[in-house]
């Protein structure tokens, strides 16, 4: 009898977490949810916008033009940053300068990528097509729309919540 309760245990146990050892989707996404909430208090962020999915985003300037469907291709420059402020990737040539970490073999260009398709990482599907053509706006992603628990390189540490500020340049279809 013993044997057959630390069996159910066990298998109780081990369904509670997902199959590359973290926490399950659900508990990770309530846990970075109050991380980025606290970060937007304590740094006094305002005009937060909070979607359903969990991302969180501020409007900075409204675009005149029209929110992009999926399927539609779309030109974006970004800056992204970890919640400590260290910044890892920028499309912008004078924001690699300025954060540290220029790469002279580097083109720096707004990137092109078709929305909703998973080209790009969850948060920025959801953010992007909550934005108009123009707008410029940054973007609070919680670990489980960006990289989960899987470690990007040297500098996003696993289950790590992302800022992008990002520019919707042009919807070009």
């Amino acid at each position: 009898m013993k044997k057959i309760w630390l069996l159910v245990v066990l298998v109780v146990a081990l369904a509670g977490c997902n199959k590359d050892g973290g926490l399950p989707f659900e508990e990770q996404m309530a846990k970075d949810v109050a991380i980025i909430d606290k970060y937007l208090e304590d740094n006094n962020i305002q005009n937060v916008i909070i979607d359903g999915s969990g991302l969180r985003y501020v409007i900075h300037e409204e675009g005149p033009g029209s929110k992009p469907n999926p399927g539609n291709l779309v030109k974006v420059d970004y800056t992204g940053t970890l919640l400590t402020g260290e910044m890892f990737d920028t499309s912008i040539e004078a924001d690699a300068i300025a954060g540290g970490i220029y790469n002279p073999d580097r083109t720096y260009s707004p990137i092109k990528f078709t929305l909703g398709i998973g080209q790009v990482i969850q948060g920025w599907d959801i953010g992007i097509g909550l934005l108009t053509e123009g707008t410029k706006a940054t973007l609070y992603i919680p670990s489980p729309l960006a990289y989960g628990n899987k470690p990007q390189g040297d500098v996003i540490p696993a289950n790590a919540n992302l800022i992008f500020y990002v520019d919707l340049i042009e919807v070009l279809n």
